[in-house]
């Protein structure tokens, strides 16, 4: 039976637990994070070391403190609390520790971790936006700090790219968050959309040098290599494309990840041609209609670059 979310902190208060988000956390799992760091005060937060380069500047203003999720002893805590991801393959330590609560936005392509508490709003824009709503379901949006207020707005504007993924809801929540925070969109954006740095920058620019261009029907394709800020040169590229794939390989791990982003009127669901073309080469793909992302061991960007293709003329040839 579904309980409020109140009734689920109350029944966790006194467990050792963890509380995580999927590999690199963006702003919107960072956020989501801080914020049951608050509702949870005895419990741990454990991230991978690796962040996304965008909430580093967040994380320093709301003061976080995170563990290693790699170097934890899961034995010594009763289980985790997993926020803005269902996949295991994007948060190991689901496999090896009872999941006690799991919110999540994502499409099902690879959703296998199971917990006692599962609250899945697919339609939803952002994790941020439903931890938002389950507070005010409660009416204990009041209850939280402006700084937890601000961290879910900041997850909103991140997760939906400045709203082009927003619905009615998602600016009803906005203005409670931005009322209680006490402060204007210009400074959340200066936190969900900080100023890149010079590395970055030429990673990204370094990814636009290595744009190939295929046209599939009536749709135009963008590929790219990079080192590093896939999803940030996939998101400039569908700007312009109707869809961009963007491959970065993972040395350490010997593996791709690949980012896919689409234009808002691009008719195909992206998470479904990611979760193909990783099956094609065992790996696990999925995430949103618009946005979505795979990774692949032991395959190398240019393979899967051109599954990522031929899944997408396979989907599109199939309407």
């Amino acid at each position: 039976m579904r309980k409020d979310l109140r009734e689920i902190i109350a029944s966790l208060k006194e467990k050792r637990l963890i509380i995580t988000s999927h590999r690199k956390p963006d702003i919107d799992s960072i956020s989501s994070v801080f914020v049951f760091k608050e509702l949870l005060p005895k419990a741990t937060i454990a991230l991978t070391k690796e962040k996304d380069e965008s909430a580093k500047k967040l994380m320093d203003y709301l003061g976080i403190s995170a563990s290693d999720i790699n170097e934890v002893d899961l034995s010594q805590y009763d289980g985790l609390i997993v926020l803005d991801t269902s996949s295991t393959v994007l948060v190991p330590a689901a496999k090896a520790a009872k999941v006690f609560l799991l919110i999540d936005h994502h499409q099902p392509q690879g959703r296998d971790v199971k917990a006692d508490f599962e609250i899945i709003d697919e339609k939803a824009p952002a994790t941020s936006e439903i931890i938002a709503h389950l507070l005010d379901k409660d009416n204990a949006l009041g209850q939280i700090s402006g700084k937890a207020a601000f961290a879910l707005a900041c997850g909103i504007v991140f997760d939906t790219a400045r709203f082009k993924s927003a619905r009615k809801e998602t600016f009803e929540i906005l203005a409670k968050l931005m009322e209680k925070a006490r402060v204007d969109y210009e400074f959340i954006r200066s936190y969900a959309e900080p100023q890149k740095k010079r590395d970055e920058i030429l990673a990204i620019l370094r990814g636009f040098q290595r744009v190939e261009i295929f046209e599939s029907g009536n749709y135009i394709i963008a590929t790219s290599s990079v080192g590093s800020s896939a999803s940030e040169v996939a998101t400039i590229l569908a700007e312009v494309a109707h869809v961009a794939f963007v491959a970065e390989w993972k040395e350490q791990e010997k593996e791709t990840r690949l980012s896919a982003r689409a234009c808002n009127d691009f008719p195909f669901p992206l998470n479904e041609i990611a979760a193909a073309a990783a099956e094609e080469l065992g790996g696990k793909g999925g995430g949103h209609k618009k946005a979505a992302g795979l990774s692949v061991k032991n395959k190398k960007p240019e393979e899967v670059l051109k599954a990522c293709l031929r899944a997408f003329s396979n989907r599109s040839s199939s309407t």
